[in-house]
């Protein structure tokens, strides 16, 4: 009679190291994922002409107004400033340029409006009319998103990893 013995506690300690460490790998990967969206969201903004200018919220989506935060164990939101989702779905409009406004340093800046002597006002180099400006979109998210859809592969390329490597942390 032959007996054949099989020691399988190899394999059960690879699996409880895979169990052990695979959410701790995944929220790495939800964060760098999270990362990659917000660095996505600058590069597409950057794309759709939107310059970095001022002080104020025009810089907002460029400095501090584009960031993550962690939710819970495994979920993370990326926020982003008003300013720039008015940037992204605003509709086509008039602006009036008056003292004191951000758009109109903004408008004087490039060009696009000579201040006039007396009074203050603002004139535009437009010959339609005085002292407005028209604004429009510069849609950016939906370029962003696309991106990072497909970037979920940074995700999965973490999780293979761990289990390749048998459940040490990678």
């Amino acid at each position: 009679m032959i007996t054949i013995q099989i020691d399988a506690r190899n394999a059960i300690d690879m699996v409880h190291n895979i169990s052990v460490n695979l959410p701790r790998t995944i929220d790495k990967g939800m964060e760098e994922l999270a990362l990659k969206s917000v660095d996505n969201l600058r590069q597409s903004a950057l794309d759709a002409n939107i310059q970095p200018w001022g002080k104020g919220k025009e810089r907002s989506i460029f400095r501090g107004g584009i960031f993550k935060r962690k939710i819970s164990e495994t979920q993370y939101n990326i926020y982003m400033a008003k300013h720039g989702i008015y940037l992204d779905s605003m509709r086509p409009h008039w602006v009036a340029l008056k003292r004191g406004r951000e758009i109109t340093r903004w408008a004087l800046d490039r060009g696009l409006a000579i201040p006039m002597k007396f009074g203050g006002a603002m004139a535009t180099i437009y010959p339609v009319g005085l002292r407005k400006i028209w604004v429009k979109p510069h849609p950016f998210i939906k370029d962003a998103f696309a991106k990072t859809i497909q970037d979920i592969k940074l995700v999965e390329r973490r999780v293979r990893r761990n289990v390749n490597s048998k459940g040490r942390v990678v």
